[in-house]
């Protein structure tokens, strides 16, 4: 699950372990597929128990228009992530 969701990073909070300081790969699935974000390489920045948060490092320039987009709207938006360590 996605909170915190904004032009340069999100909290993460899933069942993996990670690292402070790992870099990883991030899609987060909104509910509108077509606005579906693909983060291609992130670093974990803190680490609370379930939780991480990212800081977005790449990001592809179709999906910066969408993230503009999406936090615009919904700053509140929670949303699913699959996140990939690199």
């Amino acid at each position: 699950m996605v909170s915190d969701l904004s032009l340069s990073g999100c909290s993460v909070t899933c069942e993996r372990t990670v690292l402070m300081g790992s870099y990883i790969k991030l899609s987060v699935v909104l509910p509108d597929p077509t606005s579906s974000l693909f983060i291609e390489l992130g670093k974990i920045r803190w680490v609370r128990e379930n939780a991480f948060g990212v800081e977005f490092i790449r990001v592809p320039t179709l999906t910066r228009h969408r993230l503009d987009r999406v936090v615009s709207q919904a700053p509140a938006l929670d949303v699913n992530c699959l996140p990939t360590l690199v």
